[in-house]
């Protein structure tokens, strides 16, 4: 396996040792043997996210995967593994099948384009970002990993960034100064667009410490989460500006 990515060295015997991917459940997933935290209120699980395209021109900051993305991401890297691949084609399946999956990816393609990406990628459409031009994006998340919380009825439900916030939990803020920080260093030439309040106050927070140019940040984008509400009305409110920065950037580093 493969140096460059120690973490999913750390696991791949063990995702290799799951089942079939067309049998795979979550359930598979939310075990010991893949749980890096637990404090009875919150629980953190692996998930294979490591890949990092450090060539890519927009880096893409979600909070966390949710259940159904850490699903996805070890559906395509236990395929892989079963193919006989390597680390690193094993977790470049993961990435582009799973980042942003679902509905969410659709609700996202819409809001890019919205704001002209296309254009300044000189691409037909943000949803080659998915597909032929998936060499132009990296993806990522605040927390890297799976993170779930005990609701009221003791039911761990995707975190959402909010109860704990986000940087007020140790463990949780040492996934942005360590692993965030340093995924945002490798990607340096990159806009960054930062996928709702959690990820904006992560990379707002790695802005005050220096860590990272503010020019290269959109925050305060829109979740693309169905679950968001006022996602429609959030994005028409910043679509200007959003644009304007995006225009600014790619003018500056054409």
């Amino acid at each position: 396996m493969s140096a460059a990515y120690p973490r999913f060295a750390d696991y791949a015997s063990r995702i290799a040792a799951l089942p079939a991917p067309h049998v795979l459940t979550i359930d598979d997933l939310l075990v010991a043997d893949f749980r890096v935290y637990t404090d009875g209120r919150l629980e953190i699980y692996y998930t294979p996210f490591d890949y990092v395209n450090e060539r890519a021109k927009l880096t893409l900051i979600g909070i966390t995967p949710g259940e159904d993305q850490m699903w996805q991401a070890y559906r395509a890297a236990r395929a892989a593994l079963g193919e006989g691949l390597p680390a690193h084609e094993a977790l470049l399946r993961a990435d582009q099948q799973a980042s942003f999956a679902g509905r969410m990816r659709e609700n996202l393609i819409a809001m890019l384009d919205g704001i002209g990406l296309p254009a300044l990628l000189d691409i037909p459409s943000s949803r080659w970002l998915f597909g032929h031009r998936s060499d132009l994006v990296n993806t990522t998340s605040a927390v890297r990993d799976a993170v779930f919380v005990a609701n009221k009825d003791g039911k761990y439900v995707n975190y959402t960034g909010h109860s704990p916030k986000l940087l007020q939990k140790p463990v949780v803020r040492g996934y942005v100064d360590g692993p965030l920080a340093e995924e945002l260093q490798q990607t340096a030439d990159a806009l960054l667009v930062a996928l709702g309040e959690g990820p904006s106050e992560a990379v707002q927070y790695l802005i005050d410490r220096k860590v990272i140019d503010p020019a290269r940040c959109l925050l305060h984008f829109p979740h693309p989460s169905g679950a968001n509400d006022w996602r429609t009305r959030h994005f028409a409110e910043r679509r200007d500006q959003l644009c304007a920065q995006a225009s600014a950037w790619f003018r500056a580093h054409a």
